[in-house]
């Protein structure tokens, strides 16, 4: 291949990292503040902020104002919306490829991920799609409907699934 031409498999892979500490830490700002350095690494850069915390949307946590201009946020739907599904608005976070809808995305914020979490399981409460559908005592999360398999679709397994797979267990 010439010099200077790369494929899709050379592409740098994307870093992760997690933040994690009780409230008020500055998990927040520090993200933030990784947009940044990035950007100053690459003036085009720009940072997705996924934003579950209520009022996070409006970047309470901003070190500097002036970084709205290279920050944009996703908000998730509110319970008070007509379509409502904060798993459905997860696994939509999670699925997309964000460098294709823009490809200065190089970091991406999900401020929290646990009140995420907490809004999924109480709305997956709230619409009872737990034990007994379709005789299966699992707890599912997810749509129902979905085939069996789908990444959006989780049984959770049960201690009998865990027996049925160890023979050394009693």
């Amino acid at each position: 291949m010439p010099a200077g031409f790369h494929t899709v498999t050379d592409a740098p892979k994307p870093k992760r990292f997690i933040l994690y500490g009780p409230p008020k830490t500055v998990k927040t700002p520090l993200a933030l503040a990784y947009g940044a350095y990035l950007r100053s690494l690459n003036p085009n850069s720009r940072t997705l902020y996924v934003a579950a915390d209520r009022g996070s949307e409006d970047l309470p946590s901003l070190p500097d104002p002036s970084w709205r201009e290279w920050i944009d946020v996703w908000k998730f739907s509110s319970p008070l919306d007509k379509d409502y599904d904060p798993y459905k608005d997860a696994v939509q976070v999670a699925m997309t490829d964000w460098k294709a809808k823009d490809a200065n995305y190089d970091l991406i914020i999900w401020d929290t991920f646990a009140i995420t979490l907490e809004q999924i399981l109480q709305y997956i409460s709230d619409k009872e799609f737990f034990a007994g559908q379709g005789g299966s005592k699992h707890v599912s999360f997810g749509d129902p409907t979905l085939p069996k398999g789908h990444p959006a679709k989780l049984n959770i397994p049960m201690p009998g699934d865990y027996n049925g797979v160890n023979p050394d267990l009693p």
